[in-house]
């Protein structure tokens, strides 16, 4: 990526997270990023656009992955691609704090590039999950069993992300960086998520109360 542009989401960012959207100057970000103050309008068109850049860099956003997958390639084994890939964005130790204080202050009061992300990364992204957890649920599941089972298993993830202090202060800073590891991490959400769809199967709900919040 040109060195000018990754410069001025870094410190868009850190201003985006500090000020907010709409306290932030082009000119003050510029300034940070020591460009001209034309960069903005050069590399992203404006000041939405380069918002919409920052929070898709702060949500962990690549462009959407090849897993490599044929038709016969087992459930369990997309499962566990799918969450390692995630968990590698979750936990990187190189992504900046401002990216945290950033999302948290976006989800707050959600604008116009929120929509953006969710629709150009996030909801593929999910669909991925979903197919894959379809395979995994008992045929006679439900839509909304099918949906809570994503979240549930997105959740997890997001925890390794969002809930770094508070982790720090309930395990201690060495405990804490002792389960910050990757392999560690995908084979545990892996192993706990299997766990909750098979349960599924084994403990189906009452054919009324599936019936009634289906």
């Amino acid at each position: 990526m040109d060195d000018t542009r990754q410069r001025l989401v870094n410190e868009a960012g850190q201003i985006f997270a500090r000020k907010g959207f709409n306290a932030a100057s082009v000119r003050e970000i510029c300034a940070a990023a020591g460009a001209n103050v034309a960069a903005v309008h050069y590399h992203f068109g404006d000041k939405q656009r380069l918002y919409v850049e920052v929070l898709r860099q702060a949500t962990c956003q690549e462009e959407r992955p090849e897993f490599g997958w044929k038709d016969q390639t087992p459930a369990e084994e997309c499962l566990r691609d799918f969450l390692r890939h995630l968990l590698a964005s979750m936990i990187d130790p190189e992504r900046p704090e401002w990216q945290i204080e950033l999302i948290l202050l976006e989800m707050a009061r959600p604008s116009e590039a929120t929509q953006e992300v969710v629709e150009s990364y996030i909801r593929p992204m999910f669909t991925v999950l979903e197919e894959i957890v379809w395979r995994l649920l008992p045929a006679n599941a439900t839509p909304k069993q099918r949906h809570l089972s994503v979240f549930s298993i997105i959740s997890q993830c997001l925890l390794y992300r969002y809930h770094r202090p508070v982790g720090r202060q309930l395990l201690g800073e060495e405990t804490f960086r002792s389960i910050y590891d990757l392999d560690l991490l995908t084979d545990h959400v892996y192993r706990f998520s299997l766990a909750g769809l098979r349960a599924y199967s084994e403990s189906p709900p009452p054919a009324a109360h599936a019936e009634r919040h289906s």
